[in-house]
Order: C-alpha cells, then sequence, then structure tokens
C-alpha cells in the first residue's frame, strides 16, 4: 500500500493536537492488523522536534479482510502474487523488451 490511511476521531482534526507537519510519528497496535484481522483504532505517537510527545486515538480505514490481507503483503500486486499459484512479483515486474523484427531492404 505504502500509505497506512488513518483519519481522526469524530471532532478531531491537526488542531486539536496542536499538529504543524513537523513531527515524527509511530503507530501502535498494528499487531492484529498483521495478523489479518481488522483493527478500528490505533494509537498515533507524535514527536514533535523538540521532543515533547502527543499521543491520541485515531480510526484505521483498513475496514475489511481483503484490505488487511493487501495491507500485509505490501499491496495489491504483492498480494495477488503471494496467493496466485502461477504468478511471482518477478514474472509480473519484469521489464517489458520491445520486439524487434529484422526488416530485409526491399522488403
Amino acid at each position: 500500500m505504502g500509505v497506512l490511511p488513518l483519519q481522526f476521531q469524530s471532532g478531531d482534526s491537526a488542531a486539536t493536537y496542536d499538529l504543524d507537519g513537523t513531527e515524527t510519528f509511530a503507530i501502535e497496535g498494528l499487531d492484529a492488523l498483521n495478523r489479518g484481522e481488522t483493527v478500528p483504532t490505533v494509537t498515533l505517537r507524535a514527536t514533535r522536534t523538540n521532543g515533547e510527545v502527543t499521543t491520541f486515538a485515531v480510526r484505521l480505514r483498513i475496514d475489511t479482510p481483503t484490505e488487511a490481507e493487501y495491507f500485509r503483503h505490501g499491496g495489491v500486486l504483492n498480494s495477488y502474487c503471494a496467493t496466485s499459484p502461477r504468478v511471482s512479483a518477478s514474472s509480473v515486474l519484469r521489464p517489458l523488451r520491445p520486439r524487434v523484427r529484422a526488416v530485409k531492404e526491399g522488403d
């Protein structure tokens, strides 16, 4: 997926927690998601540049077991490759080679 979809709880916003975009974030509570279960909320720990830490709950927007599987495998394509017996990531992701046919002069 690349991006973990999180949503503030109802009534909350970045202003609620005085977030300005310079924070680094840690997410707690993903163990069940890694087992393929859906998790309604996780804890987000925002660390400001001055070292101050703010912790709050956010909604995790992985709402179905299928979306949890996509996350566990690193995305839709990786999930498909992991569960399809005839497909490997290398066969899907290999560079395409153009087919060139030699043409004789006068053809």
